[in-house]
């Protein structure tokens, strides 16, 4: 059992799947290794300090892990159950659909190792959807706090953009929209969600909920820019950093945003050009091996652990 959710059988064994469930991980691991690599210039990376750059991972790691532990809390919301001990591995898995290009896919690899722990497909894919949009209007709120601390920043149509984002989307939380949105999914599916719609103030708990891990974020980025050498206020880093990865998350397109998070941050950070290319693209790698490694770990674990 998961959290008291009993397993379902599965034809596969456990090996097996966790070949596949490493597969995945590969796959999309790849896509933006790639990326990444195109826009790399060796000579921005040829004097890195690597106790800074090993610390960023650290805090890489630990901002993804408070951003997954907070998926549990979505769940609950949502009328689910889903202890942080499941939610957590189950989270770094599915994530890694980030990095496939479409969007749908992080949503999908979430949802559905949820539904495999035994939660409805309604309660699965509404717990993934409300943690995203959590998640990302936490950033928003983020870089509008510090905005006014980021006076060496620049893109004002970037600020702008991440502003309105913040306030559709914290207007978009309320029940009588929430609930207008269900029960038209409803009536188009021809079922019945039994979905519980949080109240407005659980809601903005919820997004308030994911600043800590934001503030992680925020280090990580000022730690991959300390390891370049460069010196720039915290302050700036951490809103060039929330702003681009908002940018990233609207990007549908782009796979986990790549391109789009980095040349906002570069936009945005006040740093010289090819200084904030260089960090932004460090950053990036930074938490693409922590995702990679959190995915790896949690499938490893997820498969051999007893059941409970």
């Amino acid at each position: 059992m998961i959290g008291g959710i009993p397993r379902r059988r599965s034809r596969l064994s456990g090996r097996t799947r966790l070949a596949l469930q490493l597969a995945f991980v590969g796959v999309g691991l790849a896509f933006v290794v790639r990326a990444v690599l195109q826009g790399i210039d060796a000579g921005s990376f040829s004097d890195v300090q690597w106790m800074w750059l090993l610390v960023g991972f650290g805090a890489a790691a630990i901002a993804m892990t408070l951003i997954a532990a907070r998926w549990s809390t979505a769940v609950t919301l949502v009328g689910g159950d889903l202890p942080v001990s499941d939610a957590v591995p189950l989270y770094f898995q599915g994530e890694i659909g980030k990095y496939i290009p479409g969007a749908v896919w992080a949503v999908v690899g979430r949802a559905e190792l949820a539904r495999r722990a035994g939660m409805a497909r309604s309660g699965a894919y509404a717990s993934v959807a409300s943690s995203l949009a959590a998640t990302y209007l936490a950033g928003a709120l983020a870089a509008v706090l510090l905005l006014p601390f980021a006076a060496g920043a620049r893109g004002a149509a970037a600020v702008f953009g991440v502003a309105a984002f913040l306030i559709v989307g914290v207007v978009a939380l309320h029940p009588a929209i929430v609930g207008r949105v269900v029960r038209l999914g409803e009536r188009v599916s021809r079922r019945d969600f039994d979905l519980t719609i949080p109240s407005w103030r659980q809601a903005v708990a919820l997004v308030v909920g994911y600043l800590p891990g934001w503030l992680a974020i925020s280090a990580s980025h000022w730690f991959c820019v300390r390891a370049l050498g460069i010196s720039a206020p915290f302050t700036h880093v951490a809103f060039a950093a929330a702003v681009s990865w908002c940018a990233g998350f609207l990007a549908i397109p782009a796979p986990g945003g790549i391109g789009v998070r980095e040349s906002v941050f570069v936009l945005t950070s006040g740093l010289a050009h090819q200084d904030a290319a260089a960090a932004a693209l460090l950053a990036r790698v930074t938490f693409v091996v922590a995702d990679g490694a959190g995915a790896a770990l949690s499938a490893l674990w997820m498969t051999r652990r007893p059941a409970r």
